[in-house]
């Protein structure tokens, strides 16, 4: 079971393209992240990266925030290096 485990991990988790892919990612994330703004508790906006800090705000973090990032692209110019 723990060697299945090691190499699952080494194959799968540590691949290069998997690694690239997570970057692409981030950096999106991090471009993304002054111009998202994701509604909290007592309708408080927070950015992606202090939706932590609000429960409800944390729980709107889905894969739903790729399809916001697209559709500001539309209308922000500043997010299509986010692309």
């Amino acid at each position: 079971m723990f060697y299945t485990r090691f190499c699952l991990f080494k194959q799968a988790y540590l691949h290069r393209v998997g690694k690239a892919i997570e970057e692409m990612i981030t950096d999106a994330f991090l471009k993304a992240d002054p111009h998202i703004q994701i509604e909290g508790s007592e309708g408080i906006m927070f950015t992606l990266s202090t939706a932590i800090d609000d429960m409800v705000a944390y729980t709107k973090l889905t894969d739903n925030v790729f399809e916001q990032i697209l559709n500001h692209m539309s209308s922000n110019p500043d997010l299509e290096s986010a692309e």
